[in-house]
């Protein structure tokens, strides 16, 4: 038996609904996509609207784009990330900043926010909020910085669907329901919440934005008479005009209906992943050497995409390398998440520095297995690995 960090879940249900797909009438802008979109957002609340769209990197792009990022106009976001937060930025010619991470949970915080906007070369047109493993952070402090500063605020709440944040007000909104951004968006990669295989999409409460977006999904294109500028003839029906270029990054049939099937198990699946935290916090209590996530009083903050313990492998005497070996040994695999950006090559060539917080967070971090199929004899057996990997010496 081997544990991956992370594994997709896919039921019958969830095969009867793509096969379904696959024999209707359509498999491509259907009736699947607009069914996928408005569970979505009902599930999210807050009068929010959903777009899917092929992928989370694409809805990073859509967003980006229909803000008005570009040479003038750049970004702000955290180096604890995929690259894909500040490279669909980069791909409109926009300039990216990096601020700062609490070192404890690889999180941006509105002080390393107000401290990189201060100091910034560049002008910041938004900032990216990295929900990073499922975690809610101080998404209602960043806003109000942003708001201070004049920048929009983007979630990149790929790893955070099914968490809530509880704001000032003593209310309780899902991270990436934009209740405090411009705009949020989702990625339904194999492993995350929602395994579409690919898939993504964006979140917003703003109908104009969202207008926006919509345009640049189908690569610029309407066919709504009221957009129109030179219609042949009133009501044409083959009619459609472009305004602006874009690319072709919908989402199919199949992959929208795989989306409202598992959307129906996702708070059930989300159970699991709080209990299965509960339990590694518990069996891992006091292991030398090793430090669990804080798990949040109000457990529903945390969607648990991950679980990154943290492992000082200097005192240790063991490398990363050496370690990740010996649990793959036994049977457990283990990821890191992330390698800052600012070690990339793009990056180093161009000076970034590197950052305090995000390099001690960075240097302790080691994800081990985390999804909602894991029993607890799963969750007893990997730590009890866990703990023997760090008690052998080398």
């Amino acid at each position: 038996m081997f544990y991956p960090y992370s594994r997709q879940h896919i039921t019958q249900e969830d095969q009867d609904a793509v096969l379904e797909a696959l024999h209707s009438d359509f498999l491509t802008q259907g009736p699947k996509l607009a069914g996928f979109e408005n569970d979505l957002a009902r599930y999210l609340g807050d009068n929010c609207q959903a777009l899917a769209c092929n992928n989370g990197t694409s809805a990073l792009w859509i967003a980006y784009s229909a803000l008005g990022l570009g040479p003038k106009a750049g970004l702000l976001t955290t180096p604890v990330t995929f690259l894909a937060s500040a490279s669909a930025a980069l791909m409109l010619n926009a300039p990216v900043a990096l601020a700062d991470v609490d070192p404890d949970t690889g999180l941006l915080t509105a002080e390393t926010i107000e401290k990189a906007l201060k100091h910034s070369s560049i002008p910041i047109r938004a900032i990216t909020v990295v929900h990073l493993g499922g975690q809610a952070g101080e998404l209602e402090e960043i806003c109000r910085v942003a708001k201070e500063h004049n920048c929009f605020v983007i979630e990149d709440a790929c790893h955070g669907l099914g968490a809530t944040v509880r704001t000032s007000d003593g209310s309780r909104s899902y991270l990436g329901s934009s209740r405090f951004s411009d705009v949020a968006v989702f990625s339904f990669h194999a492993i995350k919440h929602l395994s579409l295989g690919e898939g993504g999409a964006c979140i917003s409460r703003n109908l104009e934005l969202m207008e926006k977006m919509r345009l640049l999904r189908n690569h610029g294109m309407t066919r709504n008479p009221e957009d129109w500028d030179h219609a042949p003839e009133a009501g044409a029906p083959w009619y459609y005009e472009m305004h602006a270029p874009s690319f072709n990054m919908r989402l199919p049939e199949m992959e929208a209906a795989l989306g409202i099937s598992q959307l129906k198990r996702l708070d059930e699946a989300n159970r699991k992943r709080r209990e299965i935290a509960r339990l590694y916090k518990q069996e891992l209590a006091g292991t030398p050497y090793l430090e669990c996530p804080e798990r949040p009083d109000d457990s529903s903050r945390h969607a648990w995409h991950l679980y990154p313990v943290k492992i000082d492998f200097e005192q240790l005497g063991r490398s990363r390398t050496e370690v990740m070996n010996a649990l793959k040994a036994k049977g457990v695999g283990t990821q890191v998440h992330y390698i800052p950006l600012y070690r990339q090559p793009w990056y180093r060539k161009r000076n970034y520095p590197f950052l305090e917080g995000a390099e001690t967070y960075y240097n302790r971090t080691l994800s081990i297995p985390m999804y909602p199929q894991l029993s607890s004899e799963d969750v007893l057996y990997i730590s009890d690995v866990l703990k023997t990997v760090l008690k052998t010496n080398r």
